[in-house]
């Protein structure tokens, strides 16, 4: 009798234990979920059509590019001829533009919504003082960027500057201005 009560003790204990694992399956099981559907988010989901500016949430505006063909001739050797156009957009809303000063720099920062190339030139301007720089842009995928603006604070002079960014893509130029303190 007392080799029956000794198994049915230890076969009890065993089945506890069965019992406990199966809430850490569960708990592991939804981590597996959470973790596959936060990478998915982060590497596979679209970025959002909308962006703020100033405090203000805008509507991004796509830039409009249009096919075209010809229909094929009746000679065989002839191919339809293609063309693809780009128009960047017009519109100053799709331009970002921040700046501040920090270790002795004025630093801008553009983000240019709907352009894939171009050139930025940002001029800073005071009274009858004026700072140009010209820089490429650079292409990415949520936003285009201009390829970076860093001004030494030794060039200006203390007081608010007018701070313009003109973007060009081919015909068009679209210009944004903001206000920088310098201290």
């Amino acid at each position: 009798m007392l080799f029956y009560g000794i198994f049915t003790v230890s076969a009890m204990k065993k089945m506890i234990q069965k019992q406990n694992r199966r809430p850490w399956i569960y708990l592991l099981l939804a981590v597996v979920i959470l973790v596959s559907y936060a990478v998915y988010a982060v590497f596979f989901a679209k970025p959002p059509v909308t962006y703020e500016d100033g405090g203000k949430k805008k509507e991004l505006l796509e830039p409009s590019i249009s096919t075209t063909s010809s229909a094929p001739s009746q000679d065989k050797a002839s191919k339809p001829e293609e063309s693809t156009s780009y128009s960047p957009p017009a519109s100053s809303d799709n331009l970002g533009l921040s700046a501040y000063v920090t270790d002795g720099n004025a630093v801008i920062i553009t983000k240019l919504y709907g352009y894939s190339d171009g050139t930025c030139t940002m001029s800073l301007r005071k009274a009858t003082q004026t700072v140009t720089r010209s820089a490429p842009i650079l292409y990415q995928s949520e936003y285009s960027s201009c390829a970076g603006f860093s001004i030494p604070v030794s060039e200006l002079s203390s007081g608010q500057w007018t701070v313009t960014l003109d973007a060009q893509s081919g015909s068009t130029t679209t210009s944004k201005q903001i206000l920088l303190e310098v201290p």
